[in-house]
């Protein structure tokens, strides 16, 4: 045998020998004995995300562990263990030793991007119901790639609405606002649920109107979704202004009220109906003043039953005479000029001629002035009745019917006449009574008490006499007889005879029988 193969047998036998010195020292080993555990069986992460798996458990501790990805295209792992989120997906993550293993499963999420909600709103924005009506109003986010179930809704008033999950039911009569409120932004819709009339309102709550002329009053009842919207138009005086469905119309002179009513509730217009101003006129229209002096100007409204809302006075020239607002005229200097008077847009046509004098000393002036009927002026008598005038200036026994003049007499009696202070200015106290016209004429209409009153032109002096005026005294047995045998007389006149009957010359006129 060469000295070769006795090596070869030497080194088998020495192994074998070795083996089995080793083999009977080594202690049988169970499957518990092989451990191992990582800190997490399951991770999610987003893409670029790192996590680190550790192990936290094994057997035998002196095996090293290796790393795996299932795919490393979603997540790789490096050989300590962190984890590298690289695309959306899922991979298995393995730690390994000789004899045991242990997976974690990551799941990786594309990152998200961070959304901001642009603009919330509700559509309809607003919406009438019915008691009892629901509605789910759209809720429209921009941009539309937010969804709207993440909103919060409220009601402004749970009384009048509810809103539940973006559902609005209607309760009772009145007004509510829904608000849905997401990331910062609020929208709202407006809900308005009929009910009663809680109200009424008229576009006017005056009127003035001239007889026969047409308005129309338009009424508002609240809420504007009331169920019951019925307007009853009404007046409370049809002889001055009538109402049909909201459209006046003025009859006569007077004062009516027109109401609109809705179930409760009522409005009111106040509607005045007076006759239009046409023309203006003056009581007089010529005045001759002297320097210093002031006179007054009367103005009226026509036609009759005209009610005007204030007169306008004006003076064609005020360096010469001026005019105030109630129409007294004071005279500045020498000349002459016209006073306008306007009413309403209504201009008079005729102005006053104020003639302006200047101020001359008199030995005899007139000092003031007495209304007498039947009076003596210079050069003369002049009787006007045959009335006896007291001492009180009071025309007594007289009777309703009677007509006669006043006239105005300046005092004392040799002072110059009245034409500078003309015209003269007549007023009744009691015009049911007696009414005096512009030249002093007198009618007496019915028994009573009256006191006639005389002005001149310049308010520098005034009279007046006080009447009684009694019922006509029928005549008796003994009057009918005299007039029986007057009319007889009169009868039985010739032309041209003249005849005195208490101190009123009659000429006959009657053909003798």
């Amino acid at each position: 045998m060469s000295r070769n193969k006795l090596s070869k047998v030497w080194l088998s036998f020495t192994l074998s020998i070795f083996m089995l010195l080793f083999m009977a020292n080594i202690v049988p080993v169970t499957a518990n004995d092989y451990i191992l555990r990582l800190n997490k069986s399951e991770l999610i992460l987003t893409v670029g995300e790192k996590a680190t798996l550790t192990v936290v458990e094994k057997r035998p501790e002196h095996m090293s562990i290796m790393w795996s990805s299932s795919n490393p295209e979603v997540a790789k792992v490096t050989y300590w263990g962190e984890v590298i989120a690289y695309s959306e997906g899922v991979a298995t993550i393995t730690a390994t030793n000789t004899y045991a293993s242990f997976e974690c499963k990551v799941t990786v999420k594309a990152q998200q991007q961070t959304v901001v909600l642009e603009s919330l709103r509700i559509n309809p924005s607003s919406v009438q119901l019915n008691i009892g009506d629901t509605i789910a109003p759209n809720a429209v986010t921009t941009p539309s790639t937010i969804y709207a179930t993440d909103i919060v809704w409220s009601s402004s008033n749970p009384k009048v609405a509810t809103v539940q999950n973006g559902v609005i039911r209607a309760v009772s009569g009145g007004t509510a606002v829904i608000t849905a409120s997401l990331m910062g932004k609020s929208a709202s819709c407006t809900v308005e649920v009929a009910g009663a009339a809680t109200g009424i309102t008229l576009n006017k709550s005056q009127l003035v109107l001239r007889p026969m002329a047409h308005e129309t009053l338009i009424a508002e009842v609240k809420p504007a979704n009331a169920v019951d919207k019925t307007i009853t138009w009404t007046t409370t005086n049809p002889q001055v202004a009538m109402v049909d469905q909201g459209s006046v119309l003025a009859i006569s002179d007077g004062v009516a009220i027109i109401t609109a009513r809705a179930g409760n509730y009522t409005a009111d217009c106040r509607v005045k109906v007076q006759t239009e101003v046409e023309w203006v006129s003056l009581d007089f229209n010529i005045i001759d003043i002297e320097v210093g002096e002031s006179a007054m100007l009367y103005a009226n409204v026509l036609p009759q039953g005209a009610i005007s809302s204030g007169f306008t006075w004006s003076s064609n020239d005020p360096s010469i005479a001026t005019v105030d607002s109630n129409g007294r005229v004071t005279a500045l200097k020498e000349g002459m000029t016209f006073i306008y008077v306007e009413s309403d847009g209504k201009m008079c046509n005729n102005p006053a001629i104020i003639t302006v004098t200047e101020k001359k000393e008199e030995e005899k002036k007139v000092e003031r002035i007495v209304v007498k009927n039947g009076e003596i002026y210079p050069g003369g008598i002049l009787i006007t009745h045959n009335r006896v005038i007291t001492q009180r200036e009071t025309l007594s026994d007289l009777q309703k019917g009677e007509v006669f003049n006043l006239y105005v007499v300046p005092l004392p009696i040799k002072a110059n006449q009245l034409d500078g202070f003309k015209p003269i200015r007549w007023e009744s106290s009691n015009p049911t009574v007696a009414t005096v016209d512009l030249s002093g004429t007198v009618k007496l209409l019915s028994a009573g008490t009256v006191t006639i009153t005389a002005q001149t032109a310049n308010n520098r002096f005034k009279d007046s006499i006080y009447l009684r005026v009694g019922e006509p005294i029928l005549p008796t047995a003994v009057d009918q007889l005299l007039n029986e045998k007057l009319n007889n007389l009169i009868y039985n006149l010739t032309k041209g005879d003249l005849w005195w009957l208490k101190e009123e010359p009659i000429m006959g006129t009657g053909v003798r029988g």
